[in-house]
């Protein structure tokens, strides 16, 4: 639709901006992204992807389960995410 067009050309542009307020030492090594629809996820991975904002993405269908992965690794920080989008 005209609206998810829009939010994603603003979405973009605001990851752009804030890609260059950072350097290439403080992205993200790993971010979580937990949305139930599939497209969104997609969009959202390729934005990600294609504006280097983070190493690693994990994908959650939904709530529940994203907060089962945090709870089974809350002590192993290696997985963890260190930014977390939730029903973008």
């Amino acid at each position: 639709s005209s609206f998810q067009n829009k939010f994603w050309n603003i979405f973009s542009y605001c990851i752009k901006k804030f890609h260059v307020m950072i350097d290439a030492k403080t992205r993200f090594q790993k971010v979580m992204l937990v949305d139930d629809n599939a497209i969104d996820l997609y969009i959202t991975t390729k934005i990600i992807k294609k504006n280097k904002f983070a190493e690693t993405i994990n994908h959650f269908t939904s709530a529940l389960s994203a907060l089962e992965f945090l709870k089974e690794n809350e002590t192993n920080f290696t997985v963890l995410p260190q930014i977390v989008f939730v029903d973008i």
